[in-house]
Formats: C-alpha cells, sequence, structure tokens
C-alpha cells in the first residue's frame, strides 16, 4: 500500500504541474490581450490629437477665407473713393474702412494663433507617434515571447503526460478511478499532506488515530473533512 501512496503522491505532483503549464496555456490570449492595452491607449490618444488637428486646421482654412473676403471688401471700398462727392460720404467711407482693417488685424491674430497651436500640435503628433510605433514593437516582442512558451509548454505538456501514463499504470482501476472523482470534486488537488494532524488540503484538524494510520501508510486514509486522500512525508 505504501507503493500505493507513493504513486497517488507522484501522480498528484504531475497533475499540478500539468494544471499549471495548461493554465499558462489556456490564459495567454488574455495575457496578449492585456499587453494590448497601452498599445490601444496610444493608438487613441494619437487619434484624439490627429482630430484635433484636423478642426483647427479647418478653422485655419476658415480664417484665411474670412480674411480674404476682408480684403477683398476693403479694396473695393477703397476703389469707390473717386467717386465719394461729400466729406460725409468720404468720413462714412472711411469709419467703414477702419471697421475693415480692425477685422483684418484681429484675424490675422487669430490665424498665426491658429498656426501656432497647430505648429505645437504637429509636434505632439509625431511624439504620439513614436510612442504607438514603440508599443507596437513592445507588443510584438510579448506576443513573440508568449507564443514561445505557449510552444514548450506544449512539449513539456506532450513530456508529462507520457509520465503520467507511466504512474497510473502502477494503480489498479478503483483507486485511479477514486482519484480522478476526487481531482474534480477537490478542484484539482485529490492527495495532500498531513503536518502536526492538520490537513494541508482545508487546514482542518484530523483525529489523532487518522494521523496515526496517516503517518503509517499502510492504508489509503482519506480526510474526513474535504474527504482528500491524506499521506505524511517522507513517502
Amino acid at each position: 500500500m505504501q507503493d500505493t501512496i507513493k504513486l497517488l503522491v507522484q501522480l498528484q505532483q504531475t497533475d499540478t504541474i500539468v494544471f499549471e503549464k495548461l493554465k499558462l496555456i489556456e490564459t495567454a490570449p488574455m495575457r496578449i490581450g492585456k499587453a494590448d492595452i497601452p498599445l490601444k491607449n496610444a493608438k487613441y490618444e494619437l487619434d484624439m490629437s490627429m482630430k484635433r488637428a484636423d478642426a483647427l486646421l479647418s478653422a485655419r482654412r476658415e480664417k484665411e477665407r474670412a480674411l480674404e473676403e476682408i480684403k477683398e471688401k476693403t479694396t473695393k471700398l477703397k476703389a469707390r473713393s473717386a467717386d465719394i462727392k461729400t466729406n460725409k460720404e468720404y468720413q462714412a467711407m472711411m469709419k467703414e474702412i477702419e471697421s475693415f482693417e480692425k477685422d483684418m488685424v484681429k484675424t490675422e491674430e487669430e490665424l498665426l494663433k491658429a498656426m501656432d497651436e497647430i505648429n505645437a500640435l504637429d509636434k505632439e503628433i509625431k511624439g504620439k507617434q513614436n510612442i504607438v510605433r514603440e508599443e507596437e514593437e513592445r507588443l510584438g516582442e510579448v506576443k513573440n515571447a508568449i507564443e514561445s512558451e505557449t510552444a514548450a509548454l506544449h512539449k513539456e505538456l506532450s513530456s508529462l503526460k507520457t509520465e503520467r501514463i507511466k504512474i497510473a499504470a502502477g494503480l489498479d482501476a478503483d483507486t485511479y478511478n477514486r482519484y480522478l472523482d476526487l481531482l474534480m470534486k477537490c478542484r484539482g488537488t485529490a492527495v495532500c499532506r498531513v503536518e502536526d494532524e492538520i490537513c494541508l488540503g482545508c487546514n482542518m484538524n484530523i483525529p489523532p488515530q487518522l494521523y496515526v494510520q496517516v503517518k503509517k501508510g499502510t492504508d489509503i486514509v482519506q480526510c474526513p473533512q474535504c474527504d482528500r486522500i491524506l499521506y505524511c512525508e517522507p513517502v
């Protein structure tokens, strides 16, 4: 029976490693997705800056059109000066020209401000484009590393499967099926160690007589609390 306990412990240790490696394989897409978040954020920031740049360019074009219209109106108004007959008409025209010139100065200032903002935003966009490229490179490295890791894990699982078959072959069918049932019932841990009369599977005390039985290792003993198969080191 001691040999059976040893085989059960070995089988549990192998399955624990198998579960860990399967978890790493299963979480690979999630880990890649998590690594992709900084890139998505960088792309979003770049997109927002580019939209702001488009809006500023559109506003600049509007200012340029407005400036051309003011200049055209001023030129036409000055061209009519030859037709002025009275001082009153002249003063009215000069007042209108002055108003246009004020609008022209204001529009030119707004246009210069818009151009300064566009230049600053161009630098910002170039910086964010660099960040996107860096994040794309980083994500590529992460993906390659996880894909390489996953390929290696599949190879290790193949080796562990062979080892597991050899261990399981030493158990009788009833014991193996009991182990499998407990493995499912106890979420991957069917066999666990007892230390100082405490089951390390559920952290509950076991009766002293049962502890003595476990230490002898002559029978398969299960925890009265969690039902796991118990063993003491050394097995």
